[in-house]
């Protein structure tokens, strides 16, 4: 497999700093002998038996992220190779400055919401309202341009289109973060861990059935509407495009036309290029990624429209 910047890069001997406590599963952070940074070394599941996609997944929505200047981790295929086993999976790039400390979501909530509980399973405390709150000191990511004008909660919006045009419902409190500069002051961090999008858990027999179910690819446009922001406490029963819209109506107007005018410049043929530049996988997962992706793209255009007062999609 090829990714988009040259051939998969084998970080056997990459020295090991860390393991990473966060999530459910076993990651490790690892030093690239080169400059030193730091990636997070995320290997592929497997369930059932069967190889998920968590990899290109990852790598592709890093990319889609670029296309409409959603400040992302950078993402590289790697593999590892484990008492003989070959190891497949993604590096994650660190985005954190040296000195510079990360609080996730959760952190600023619990300043906020008496009793929060990340592992909530109604996510109380985790919605639109609390989080403009806990960004309101918040500067946006040090990359981003100041002369865009953007509020911090108007990049978390930026965050919540691109859930939605990859259909990545996973963004709980541990799944955003803020860093904090050595003079104390708060930055909302670029966006992270996207591998739980574009179905990367399907087999190939369900995207066939999904995109063939009748002419005209209805199968898709009814499975991106399933994508619901389950991981917010206001968003359980609403799609993650209307999430996006609700979010977009919340940031300043200024915020929700310059994310509308980025995506709205975007071409099948660019997301095209970005699926297409990752190598190895296979005709029904790539037309099922761009099918995806130029489904929700299409759907985000009309549920932020300004013109529309409320979205009301199910």
């Amino acid at each position: 497999m090829m990714g988009m910047h040259g051939a998969i890069v084998d970080a056997t001997h990459w020295r090991i700093v860390s393991n990473e406590p966060a999530g459910a599963d076993e990651k490790i952070w690892l030093e690239d002998p080169r400059d030193e940074r730091r990636w997070l070394f995320k290997p592929v599941l497997a369930k059932d038996g069967r190889r998920q996609g968590e990899d290109w997944a990852e790598k592709i929505s890093s990319e889609v992220a670029r296309l409409i200047g959603v400040p992302a981790a950078p993402v590289r295929l790697a593999i590892r190779w484990e008492h003989g086993t070959r190891v497949e999976g993604a590096l994650s790039g660190s985005v954190v400055p040296t000195g510079w400390e990360m609080h996730h979501g959760s952190v600023l909530l619990s300043e906020l919401v008496a009793d929060f509980d990340p592992m909530d399973r109604g996510r109380r405390g985790h919605n639109l309202e609390t989080i403009t709150q806990a960004l309101a000191g918040c500067s946006p990511p040090p990359d981003l341009s100041e002369s865009l004008g953007l509020t911090a909660f108007d990049v978390f919006c930026g965050y919540l289109i691109l859930d939605a045009w990859i259909a990545n419902q996973d963004r709980h409190s541990d799944n955003w973060s803020v860093l904090i500069d050595p003079q104390g002051q708060r930055y909302l961090m670029a966006s992270y861990d996207h591998a739980s999008c574009l179905g990367f858990n399907l087999d190939d027999r369900t995207r066939k059935r999904v995109l063939h179910e009748l002419e005209g690819h209805p199968g898709v446009r009814h499975w991106v509407k399933q994508g619901r922001a389950r991981r917010f406490e206001d968003g359980r029963t609403c799609s993650l495009v209307d999430f996006a819209a609700h979010a977009c109506r919340r940031a300043a107007s200024d915020g929700c036309r310059y994310w509308l005018a980025r995506l709205a410049a975007v071409t099948d043929a660019e997301e095209k290029r970005v699926v297409d530049s990752v190598d190895g996988l296979s005709h029904l997962t790539r037309t099922f990624c761009m099918a995806v992706l130029q489904a929700n793209r299409r759907r985000l255009l009309d549920a932020c429209d300004p013109s529309r007062e409320q979205p009301t999609e199910r």
